[in-house]
């Protein structure tokens, strides 16, 4: 009796191990966006499955990008030249139903989804057209278009709170340097977060709202979400550039690219490391997390991007650097914006 209870014990420690095996090497989930140059060296967009199977062009008419995932990956936003003038359009994630959402007589572009994806910002230059753009808010079917700035300018990145509430961005105004700031998603109480000497864009809220990372004279710095105890992210001795960072979907680490090579780094600062080390002919650009945190997908390049024969491959890795695997064939031309579905 001893020995069939010890035997029935282990078949169930047994099935038990392999339920675990089995949700450790469950295949990644969702879609994988990018573009890609097409015979008229146009900007169109593609969506394949993180296998690299599926691969669907997505438009075809005029240049198109980037590829904006809505936060409940049902829709695809993104800007479109085919009307003459850059608008921003809507699709379903099969490339059916691309409406214009703007459509107006001057630009715009870069479009932001807000987190429960009512709403989308974005940039025009209507109110000044030549003169500059300003930040402008619209319902995600085009409706109730309002402006919320009213600083013509330039702005380099602007980022949604997780709340939905504020909405923090860069822009040149005072002293003709770039300053982060964050306003209420109506456009009112816009405060200077930064502040500071260094050129500071592209601001990026954490999952749980409580800090911002943004790029200081090239370098990733984080700062609480009030601007208090701004500091670098990694040692600031370090003379690379940092560029194209994200947080993870738990907000506990962040991958960026530096020297032509992907990194990842705990929000502390400490465990940074590079996932990549690639070779001096090959530059691995533009990571993107998967749903689940637990791969990263990116595009490797033969360098310098000037050789007629230079080609792109997109791969995954996963978080911890282990098993590269290439999931797109090589193509020749430009191929990049790499997004990966929520």
């Amino acid at each position: 009796m001893k020995a069939i209870r010890y035997l029935c014990l282990l078949i169930l420690i047994g099935s038990i191990e392999s339920l675990s095996a089995c949700a450790f090497f469950q295949p990644p989930k969702g879609l994988i966006a990018f573009i890609k140059t097409d015979q008229n060296g146009l900007f169109q967009i593609y969506v394949m499955n993180p296998d690299g199977t599926g691969i669907n062009q997505l438009t075809k008419i005029g240049d198109n990008y980037p590829p904006v995932w809505s936060p409940d990956g049902h829709k695809i936003a993104f800007d479109s030249s085919r009307n003459g003038d850059w608008e921003i359009f809507m699709m379903n994630i099969d490339g059916s139903d691309q409406i214009n959402l703007t459509n107006l007589t001057d630009t715009g572009t870069g479009p932001t989804w807000s987190p429960d994806g009512s709403k989308i910002a974005f940039l025009s230059d209507r109110a000044n057209p030549g003169g500059g753009d300003d930040i402008y808010i619209m319902n995600s079917d085009g409706t109730n278009q309002k402006r919320i700035t009213y600083s013509p300018g330039r702005y380099m990145g602007y980022s949604w709170s997780p709340d939905g509430k504020k909405i923090a961005f860069a822009t040149i105004r005072a002293l003709l340097r770039w300053d982060i700031y964050v306003m209420n998603s109506d456009g009112s109480n816009q405060v200077n977060l930064t502040n500071s000497p260094q050129d500071d864009t592209t601001p990026v809220w954490s999952p749980d709202g409580k800090y911002i990372i943004y790029s200081s004279d090239s370098k990733i710095c984080i700062m609480n979400a009030d601007g208090s105890d701004q500091k670098n992210l990694i040692d600031k001795d370090n003379a690379s550039q940092e560029e194209n960072y994200s947080w993870s979907p738990d907000g506990k680490r962040i991958i960026y690219e530096s020297d032509f090579d992907i990194y990842i780094v705990n929000v502390d600062g400490s465990g940074n490391k590079n996932l990549t080390n690639s070779s001096d002919k090959k530059a691995n650009l533009l990571p993107s997390w998967s749903p689940d945190g637990r791969r990263i997908a990116f595009l490797s390049r033969t360098y310098p991007r000037i050789d007629p024969s230079a080609s792109s491959e997109i791969y995954i890795i996963n978080a911890d650097g282990t098993n590269l695997k290439k999931i797109s064939p090589s193509i020749q031309g430009d191929e990049g914006l790499l997004i990966w579905s929520p």
